[in-house]
Formats: structure tokens, C-alpha cells, sequence
């Protein structure tokens, strides 16, 4: 039995690597990624399996969740692991025209061409920025994108220890095309 769970597992990886490599920088994915979708009272969001959400709260008060703000990374289990593993923190932005992200305050800064995912046309920059103490750099994305007169704005954290995401792969994507202002 565990090595039919191991050949249907090897296929149905081999099958998400191959529907992946034809995936361009624009436009929605054709591979479809499974998840849960993540709800405030501002907005919701599907997570793909392997990511978690998180809430925030406003002013450190675990009784009042910001439903501006979720936090969603790649393999992390629990809050602490925000700190270690890839991931973005969304923000909605109500009757925001300009983004809040300023590029001074990061290293090696390149502006983005404007990419779409879903309904939603992002545009930004990437840079790095210090983590913790020490020499240590991780590889950020700053975007945003307008809908009406509200703003949504993401900063993702590319490379944190040793695990990576870009902008281009399908869970990012999804994340980013799946956002909806409630």
C-alpha cells in the first residue's frame, strides 16, 4: 500500500511540475492550485495548500483583528515561522489612490514592468532588505494595485533562510489574482 501512495504521489507531482513549466509572467495560470480561502471583513483570499494565513491585530490586542492586513507564508505552521519562511502581507488600502511603500528604505532597488494576475494589473519594485541583525539580505517585492477608489498593496518577502518564491510561480499567482475587496 505505501508504495502505490508513493508512485500516485511521484505522478501527481511530476503532473504539478509539468503543468507549471509553461507558465508566463502575465495572465492567470492553467494550472489550477487547490486551497482555503482566507476572510476579514475587507477582504478574502484562497491560500494554496503548503501556505498558511494570518491575522493581525491592531494595536497587539488579539481581540481586535485588523481586517486590513493578513499575513500568508509558504510552510509556516505558526506565527514565529512569519520570521523564517517566504511569504506576503497583503493590505487593503480603503480610498487609497498612492501606495505607502518607499523605495529608500530598501537595497538595490529595480522598478517591475506592470504584470496582471486574474482581474487585478500590479505594478512595483524589488530590492533587498536587512533581516534581523548582520549582513543578512533577503530578496523583496513591493506591489500594488488599484481597484476603484481603494488600493490593494503586497510586500513579499522572496527569500527568507533557505526557501524561495518569485513572483512567477502559480501559487503566488494565485494568491495575487484570488484577492477580492468584500
Amino acid at each position: 500500500m505505501k508504495s502505490i501512495n508513493v508512485v500516485l504521489m511521484s505522478l501527481m507531482f511530476i503532473g504539478l511540475v509539468a503543468g507549471c513549466g509553461g507558465a508566463s509572467g502575465s495572465g492567470s495560470s492553467s494550472s489550477k492550485i487547490s486551497g482555503e480561502t482566507y476572510s476579514t471583513d475587507a477582504m478574502s483570499v484562497l491560500v494554496p495548500t503548503g501556505w498558511k494565513a494570518f491575522p493581525f491585530y491592531k494595536n497587539g490586542n488579539v481581540d481586535d483583528v485588523n481586517p486590513n492586513e493578513i499575513g500568508i507564508h509558504k510552510g509556516a505552521k505558526e506565527a514565529y515561522d512569519m520570521s523564517h519562511t517566504p511569504g506576503m502581507t497583503l493590505y487593503f488600502r480603503p480610498n487609497q489612490s498612492t501606495t505607502s511603500f518607499g523605495k529608500t528604505y530598501y537595497e538595490d532597488v529595480a522598478d517591475m514592468e506592470p504584470f496582471t494576475t486574474g482581474d487585478l494589473r500590479w505594478e512595483g519594485f524589488t530590492g533587498k532588505m536587512q533581516i534581523g541583525y548582520g549582513d543578512k539580505r533577503s530578496a523583496v517585492a513591493a506591489i500594488w494595485t488599484s481597484v476603484g477608489n481603494d488600493m490593494f498593496q503586497a510586500f513579499i518577502w522572496l527569500e527568507m533562510d533557505d526557501s524561495k518564491i518569485t513572483l512567477n510561480d502559480a501559487d503566488v499567482k494565485t494568491i495575487l489574482a484570488s484577492i477580492v475587496k468584500k
